[in-house]
């Protein structure tokens, strides 16, 4: 008979997402979570090792002795904040670990699922008769919006062309583009933005149709 009167340690905890931002879970992304612990244990269970509102929860070994281990889950289309995890396992004597809850190499997933809007839509031109109806050659026209939350640079074609729209405050969520008005350039003004946030959720295309 061999005493065993040591509870198990969990170290070397980590958790990632398969999104092209690591930190970041959008709907069906899979968050992944690894940890090992000082000796073999039983196999966890599911309520042993969860994974917050994460579905679709597995767990599984990495080793052949028990002491590796990786559970993954599903992020749900309703998910929001701090990805949140608990590890509690047993040894092969039934002691039981502490609940371990953070990770120890400082990562972690924000989950986001909700996508971003865009607002205050307006088109305009630097026409000194009237810069919300018309322009002419030489005349600048500006497009300006304002994100819901921080963006990367949305992808905007304005009057038949692609234009790089700035962020001159550096929040991240107030937009400006601008193009120049050739000889020849005739009719009603379009333009299109696509977007998305960093997680990758994807707002509502926008064209002329919005002002």
């Amino acid at each position: 008979v061999g005493i065993d009167t040591t509870a198990p340690e969990v170290s070397s905890v980590s958790l990632v997402s398969d999104n092209a931002d690591s930190a970041l879970g959008k709907r069906d992304d899979t968050v992944t979570l690894t940890f090992k612990i000082s000796e073999p244990i039983q196999a966890p269970t599911a309520s042993d090792v969860t994974l917050g509102s994460l579905t679709d929860v597995t767990i599984t070994p990495l080793d052949d002795e028990g002491k590796e281990w990786k559970a993954t889950g599903t992020v749900p289309d309703t998910a929001n904040g701090s990805a949140a995890f608990s590890i509690t396992v047993l040894d092969n004597a039934g002691n039981r670990g502490s609940p371990e809850t953070t990770t120890t190499d400082q990562t972690a997933v924000t989950l986001d699922t909700t996508a971003p809007t865009l607002s205050g839509i307006v088109l305009a031109s630097t026409n000194a008769k009237d810069s919300t109806r018309l322009a002419k050659a030489d005349d600048d026209l500006t497009l300006t919006f304002t994100s819901s939350e921080a963006i990367p640079a949305p992808t905007v074609t304005l009057a038949g062309a692609s234009v790089t729209a700035t962020n001159a405050s550096g929040n991240g969520t107030s937009w400006q583009a601008t193009h120049p008005v050739a000889d020849g350039d005739t009719g009603d003004v379009d333009f299109s933005i696509s977007y998305a946030d960093p997680a990758g959720n994807a707002g509502e295309s926008k064209d002329e149709s919005s002002v």
